[in-house]
């Protein structure tokens, strides 16, 4: 939820950059969607690294950065790509049962309860 909010943030930070700043500022702003855009990749938050590339293509394309928009929007392709085979992928039933014991053990750690056994 945090990671989901911090973006929205960002998102609403460089569309207001775009709206009422100075080429020089408005270019600034890129290193940061740079940033989010590799760290979402790294984690494969492919939804959230396509919003990203889509607010990158648009400030390149206000700041008339016309090669640069077309390379975000190619990436916001691949990226595209990526989450369809990802979410399309089987998970095997050993991932699932491991995850499964990590959140009850993470929801009885969080509600105060003592983890005695774990079968």
């Amino acid at each position: 939820m945090a990671a989901k909010v911090v973006h929205i943030s960002l998102l609403a930070f460089v569309q207001l950059l775009t709206i009422s700043l100075s080429a020089p500022a408005i270019k600034a702003s890129l290193s940061y969607l740079e940033r989010a855009e590799r760290d979402y990749a790294s984690l494969e938050m492919y939804t959230c690294q396509q919003d990203v590339l889509y607010l990158m293509a648009s400030v390149y394309n206000t700041l008339g950065m016309i090669a640069e928009r077309d390379a975000a929007a190619a990436r916001h392709a691949e990226s595209t790509a990526k989450a369809a085979r990802l979410a399309k992928a089987e998970i095997p039933p050993e991932i699932i049962e491991i995850w499964t014991l990590v959140t009850e053990v993470g929801a009885r750690i969080t509600a105060g309860s003592s983890v005695r056994s774990i079968s």
